[in-house]
């Protein structure tokens, strides 16, 4: 065990919290990969609205705040890293 895994699993046994260790990489199993899609989603949706280069940047950050934490929460149980019965505020 590596010496920040060491502080680390002191740490999170001081706190409660647990570590979830993540499988190899999949498409199927990152939350990350749900929420890229719904702000390309969100992006191709509003794309009558891109007239000018300056006003990309607007559009990103209104696609990435589209992003709710119920949407979050949502796709980490949908990948299995929340269990269905735990009742998170959504």
């Amino acid at each position: 065990m590596r010496r920040i895994e060491r502080h680390l699993l002191i740490w999170t046994t001081n706190t409660g919290a647990r570590f979830i260790y993540l499988l190899p990489y999949s498409l199927d199993f990152n939350p990350i990969e749900e929420a890229f899609s719904a702000v390309k989603a969100w992006l191709q949706q509003h794309e009558d609205e891109y007239d000018s280069l300056e006003k990309l940047p607007w559009l990103i950050h209104q696609a990435i705040d589209s992003v709710t934490a119920s949407n979050a929460i949502g796709w980490f149980r949908d990948c299995g890293y929340i269990p269905d019965d735990n009742n998170y505020i959504e």
